[in-house]
């Protein structure tokens, strides 16, 4: 449909018939829009009447065609003929200060807390042995932490997160197999008392308490597909000129991903691996020389101990 409505637009008597119902166009999360759609931004708004709203370090949907940051580099060119001005906001006032300082190796710009949001306490990573290990270990801490209050808000029950990069052999379906009975909402089988998603899924979404799960290697960052391709308005293949390979543009999506899940979170935030798998060793992400935070250990699924690194 979009392609349609583009090669209509490239038809100046009927372009102006549309671009005359609009007094000004306003595209959000234009990050993540692909090359047609930011055509069709274009074509409707032949004189400058248009204002984007974007957040560069957020954009993680290359994999569908999305320009990302090329994005506003190509509208600055695009509108060059007229004042194009740029408002940047750095103020994240979502999550503490220990969360946005954990996660700032991850973005290309410098944001600040919320002064009110005060510091908090650290990110965690906490190794566990085993998957079931891990997956214990966040069932636990969420038990332990539902009936609290945090900053004289309401009890936490419900308003957890519990992120994947993506849901491979079915891990977020394990993880939901294995929740207490207590978790599960009776009138509606498929809702929990937490919020179990990929982090692209929970984009957008804020909780008081994130856990991003296997924070390991080949999952942060997943393994690099030769797939990054954007499509012009007539469906060609579109390389944009980049001094970056293939690989590294994949890797700094990966980071970008990371940094989504990272400041998903409000009050506290967990990230969680384990160390073996099928009997083989894993590794923890690579990631973790970035980030800033308090390193522990789940002993076991037995006592449930934690041990600090």
């Amino acid at each position: 449909q979009i392609i349609g409505g583009v090669e209509k637009l490239e038809d100046e008597t009927y372009a102006k018939s549309q671009q005359d119902r609009f007094d000004h166009i306003i595209i959000d999360e234009f990050q993540d829009c692909n090359w047609i759609q930011t055509r069709l931004a274009y074509l409707l708004s032949p004189k400058g009447h248009i204002t984007v709203v974007g957040d560069e370090d957020q954009s993680i949907y290359g994999f569908q065609g999305a320009n990302g940051v090329q994005n506003f580099k190509l509208f600055e060119n695009s509108f060059s003929s007229f004042n194009v001005k740029e408002m940047k906001l750095r103020t994240n006032y979502r999550s503490t200060k220990n969360i946005v300082k954990s996660s700032a190796s991850m973005a290309t710009k410098e944001m600040e807390a919320w002064e009110k949001n005060g510091n908090g306490v650290s990110p965690k990573l906490i190794e566990c042995e085993t998957e079931e290990d891990e997956f214990l270990f966040i069932k636990k801490k969420i038990s332990e932490l539902k009936e609290m209050k945090i900053g004289g808000e309401k009890p936490l029950n419900g308003r957890f997160a519990v992120l994947f990069r993506k849901d491979k052999q079915n891990e977020i379906k394990k993880f939901k197999d294995e929740l207490p009975s207590d978790w599960i909402n009776p009138k509606n089988p498929d809702k929990f008392n937490a919020n179990i998603k990929t982090i692209h899924k929970a984009k957008g979404s804020e909780y008081p308490v994130v856990f991003i799960a296997h924070f390991e290697e080949k999952t942060f960052p997943v393994n690099f597909q030769e797939n990054f391709q954007y499509r012009d308005s007539m469906g060609e293949y579109l390389r944009l000129p980049r001094k970056e390979t293939p690989e590294e543009l994949h890797e700094e999506e990966e980071k970008r991903v990371l940094y989504v899940g990272m400041t998903r979170a409000e009050k506290q935030l967990f990230l969680t691996y384990h160390t073996v798998d099928d009997n083989k060793p894993i590794t923890v992400s690579k990631f973790l020389s970035d980030i800033e935070v308090e390193e522990e250990n789940y002993e076991n699924s037995e006592n449930g101990n934690l041990e600090n690194s």
